[in-house]
């Protein structure tokens, strides 16, 4: 189900935004970041009563002269009562802040798949060796795992015996894991794996613009995975893997963080 959504976002939008790829990673995401942001920004404009919000945050701005102004004086009574009425403002605009979550949450999801299967990783250049891996259910571990050999496509060795994967875990393992170093020409290849009675193939892509899928899920509770270079923006910003936030992530969000307050300076959308 989740690779037929990804599968649709994509022909949605690879023919509006393919032409991005062509740029630095660095400038396709700021443009999608900014778009983001544009699309937020827009979406408030015909789903809220801008009336509303302008006088709000009129009133917002007055009642904040206002309470400096009793600070100064020392009337605490005063402060207490400018922050009752500024509660009351920020309640009374409450309900008009659903309506663009709602509407905006479908294009801001299609732009997310989008930068999740176009711009997480770089795409691998002809011959450049990827870490490919394959992860076992447990019962499989001690086998043997082969890659077929294909034409175009080069490995360092094609056999590797399964081991137990402990990583992330002070316990038993909670997979097998067998890994080859892949490289390939120009184009679009299939690796075949075969452990024991069962075969498995998956997508390799090199020289392209665009990449594999870096996690392919099997039937029988197999898992191959390209691990790729991870893109950075500027090359510096970095991930927050504790809460699975992946590079491209962080500066996507601080791309639109800074980008929505600036929108609605120029614009004058609430």
């Amino acid at each position: 189900m989740v690779d037929q959504l990804t599968r649709f976002c994509l022909s949605i939008t690879d023919p509006v935004l393919g032409w991005l790829l062509r740029l630095p990673s660095a400038w396709a995401l700021t443009i999608v970041a900014v778009a983001t942001a544009l699309i937020l920004r827009g979406v408030r404009w015909f789903t809220t009563d801008q009336d509303l919000l302008h006088r709000a945050a009129a009133d917002r701005r007055r009642l904040k002269e206002c309470m400096r102004e009793a600070r100064q004086r020392g009337d605490r009574a005063a402060v207490a009562r400018h922050k009752a009425v500024a509660a009351q403002v920020a309640f009374r605009t409450l309900g008009q802040e659903w309506k663009p979550l709602l509407v905006s949450l479908v294009p801001v999801a299609v732009l997310a798949v989008w930068c999740f299967s176009r711009l997480e990783f770089h795409p691998p250049a002809a011959g450049e060796p990827v870490e490919v891996a394959l992860y076992t259910p447990v019962p499989a571990i001690g086998d043997l795992a082969h890659i077929v050999p294909a034409a175009g496509v080069e490995a360092d060795g094609w056999v590797r015996l399964v081991a137990p994967d402990a990583s992330g875990t002070n316990g038993p393992p909670a997979n097998g894991i067998a890994a080859w170093n892949v490289r390939a020409t120009s184009g679009t290849h299939e690796l075949t794996f075969r452990i024991g009675d069962v075969t498995l193939t998956r997508e390799f892509r090199a020289g392209a613009r665009t990449y594999a899928e870096p996690l392919h899920f099997h039937d029988g509770g197999f898992v191959t995975q390209l691990r790729m270079r991870e893109a950075r923006f500027l090359g510096i910003v970095p991930g927050i893997p504790q809460i699975g936030f992946a590079p491209w992530l962080v500066a996507y969000l601080l791309i639109v963080s800074a980008a929505f307050p600036l929108i609605r300076k120029l614009t004058g959308i609430q």
